[in-house]
């Protein structure tokens, strides 16, 4: 506020045209220095009704910061784009060929080469795993409707209530070198049995059994399609359809698992903050119905809404899985007779199988957990899927919002400020007085025309405003200008 200030600095000059105390000519220059002087003018009663004014503008200005403070607020909003997509499975429907794992000769088509990688990549991941699918989203933060995705469910029921055991005397060695001991085999409802002590042939050592494993691609019949042998029925799943693989394992504590593959539907919600995608599902879909060659789920109406697995995929996908988990019925042994036992696998693939049944009771599940939680990534990538499911990618964008009533009493004041500087500057013209304001060469150029006498000892300040209070000034004009004379009455006390 320096025009006020200044405007208050010369009305101290135009009041002493006049014959005035003093002390009205400090109290004015100390309210032209800022707000407390001006609310000392104001507590004194000096200066008139301009000087008034002036201190009361001078004062108000404190508070015109916090009203300019007031009128811009600042906001964050998201603005968002048809641009986000997250990658969903609607068909399988592989073409290329493979070998039955352990049965080179056999051959047939119908399965992706991703999904074999990916039946790996389950197989030996830790437990549990982690298999996170990768959106489109330009920003970073993208949010996404709710959809559905054709995917591969597992569910295991542990069997190991139903285990029967049987002690019994096992033989083994040549005629002429006979060998006995006695051994337990644990068997199942359906006759899948898990034995005891063995030999190859009369030449090897012995072994035990640790796991005996089955996978089949048919819900009733555990015996994988090129192995001929007798069919084993389904203890859990039975009714079950839309049937990719069924696995059935009993190890070596003993404890049992039959576990079941399926095509199903995932209902899910997804949403990316800060580039981490994360995925929810809703609800799960499987149609037990579906028993045939091929498969068709529909867990919604509309247009994206069906799921299809050809004929000839799903044969070539089950049985290369019925054969890369056990070719039929596969087992693991170990050598009793040496120091550590040594595992006999019949199969590599049986290794982490073995040591996921030794890990937790849970660990045969989580296994297959796994196995069906990285088919469904790659699913959801195959090169045929087509586009994704499109969602909203957000920007962040700052909102500036001004209230202009918060300038009502700021521009209030800068008119008032400016009237009262336009009335001053004409008194000044009116009078003759020069612009001197605030200025301190005027004080030295012009102040007292001589020292005040017969007053004492003025170095302090309280003797000197008590002396201002006593003292009556006058502005006379001579040829140097004019200068402020002390006039010879003094102020009634």
């Amino acid at each position: 506020m320096v025009p006020v200030a200044s405007t208050i600095g010369q009305i101290k000059w135009l009041r002493a045209q006049n014959k005035r105390p003093m002390d009205d000519f400090r109290v004015l220059d100390e309210a032209s220095r800022g707000p407390w002087g001006s609310f000392l003018l104001l507590l004194r009663r000096r200066g008139g009704l301009f000087a008034f004014v002036g201190a009361m503008l001078s004062i108000s200005a404190l508070a015109s910061g916090a009203f300019v403070q007031q009128l811009v607020t600042y906001g964050s909003e998201f603005i968002n784009k048809s641009e986000a997509e997250v990658p969903v499975a609607r068909l399988l429907n592989g073409s290329e060929f493979f070998e039955y794992v352990g049965y080179s000769q056999s051959s047939e088509s119908g399965i992706d080469s991703q999904m074999i990688s990916a039946a790996y990549t389950g197989l030996y991941s830790p437990i549990p795993g982690t298999f996170n699918t990768t959106a489109t989203c330009a920003s970073g933060n993208c949010t996404w409707a709710p959809y559905y995705t054709l995917a591969i469910c597992n569910t295991c029921v542990n069997l190991t209530s139903q285990i029967k055991s049987h002690t019994f005397d096992k033989h083994f060695g040549s005629k002429d070198m006979p060998y006995t001991t006695s051994t337990t085999e644990y068997t199942l409802p359906n006759g899948f049995r898990f034995s005891g002590l063995f030999q190859f042939d009369p030449a090897s050592p012995l072994s035990t059994h640790i796991l005996n494993l089955s996978a089949s691609a048919h819900p009733t019949n555990f015996d994988h399609p090129v192995v001929q042998g007798n069919p084993l029925p389904s203890i859990a799943f039975s009714q079950k359809g839309s049937v990719l693989l069924g696995v059935l394992a009993i190890g070596l504590s003993p404890f049992t698992y039959e576990c079941l593959l399926q095509f199903c539907a995932l209902n899910m919600t997804a949403s990316q903050i800060n580039d981490t995608l994360q995925e929810k599902i809703s609800s799960t879909y499987i149609d037990n119905s579906q028993n045939g060659t091929s498969y068709e789920l529909s867990p919604c109406a509309g247009p994206n809404c069906t799921f299809q697995i050809t004929d000839q995929t799903l044969k070539g996908t089950s049985s290369w899985l019925a054969s890369f988990l056990a070719a039929g019925n596969a087992s693991v042994g170990k050598f009793v007779e040496k120091i550590p036992p040594v595992p006999v696998y019949e199969k590599p693939e049986l290794g982490p199988i073995i040591n996921a049944m030794n890990l937790s009771v849970s660990g045969f599940p989580g296994l297959m957990d796994n196995v069906a939680a990285s088919m469904t990534q790659t699913l959801r990538t195959l090169p045929y899927q087509g586009e994704g499911w499109i969602g909203y990618s957000y920007y962040p964008v700052t909102r500036i919002q001004a209230h202009w009533r918060w300038l009502i009493f700021p521009f209030a004041l800068l008119l008032m400020s400016l009237t009262l500087l336009i009335v001053i500057a004409m008194k000044t013209q009116q009078s003759g007085t020069a612009p001197w304001t605030n200025s301190v060469l005027a004080i030295l150029f012009h102040g007292l025309d001589r020292q005040p006498r017969g007053q004492g000892s003025r170095h302090r300040m309280d003797l000197m405003e008590n002396s201002a209070r006593n003292l009556l000034v006058e502005f006379q004009t001579d040829y140097g200008g004019g200068h402020l004379v002390l006039a010879e009455e003094t102020v009634e006390r």
